[in-house]
């Protein structure tokens, strides 16, 4: 199975579960913080990333002496992200509009599962791009 494939699946899990801890503790964490700062979070994490790809693309440019055939499958990977995380953002727009529209069936649910969708996919993609960066930096690290 694809591992891209693979990581939304377990966003989707990890997603259910934590709505359903969170519904079965009564806490109004989706409703007062996360769905009002996720369109902040999506885009600061996306911020921080494309820093983050600037410079390991220096270094990889540094590193390959301008033979962009060897970090072809890199690249790949980087703009994959980079689409990943623009899909995102566009999803938390659609979850703070759902959010803000009148009711409709299971709106708590949906927003809520997705609220965590998005915040553990941009989490999970920050965290593997500063992977990146530490063995494109320090290729003899073992982090």
């Amino acid at each position: 199975m694809n591992a891209t494939l693979l990581n939304h699946i377990f966003y989707l899990v990890f997603s259910v579960a934590s709505f359903a801890i969170s519904k079965w503790a009564g806490s109004t964490l989706v409703v007062s913080y996360l769905v009002p700062n996720l369109i902040t979070i999506v885009i600061a994490l996306l911020a921080i990333n494309i820093q983050t790809i600037a410079v390991m693309t220096l270094k990889l440019r540094e590193i390959s002496s301008n033979q962009t055939q060897i970090f072809r499958k890199t690249i790949k990977e980087i703009k994959l992200s980079i689409f990943e995380q623009i899909l995102l953002l566009g999803i938390s727009i659609f979850i703070v509009r759902a959010f803000h529209s009148q009711e409709f069936e299971n709106k708590n649910l949906m927003i809520g599962i997705g609220s965590f969708y998005v915040l553990y996919a941009s989490l999970h993609i920050f965290i593997d791009i500063s992977l990146s960066l530490i063995d494109t930096l320090f290729p003899e690290s073992d982090h």
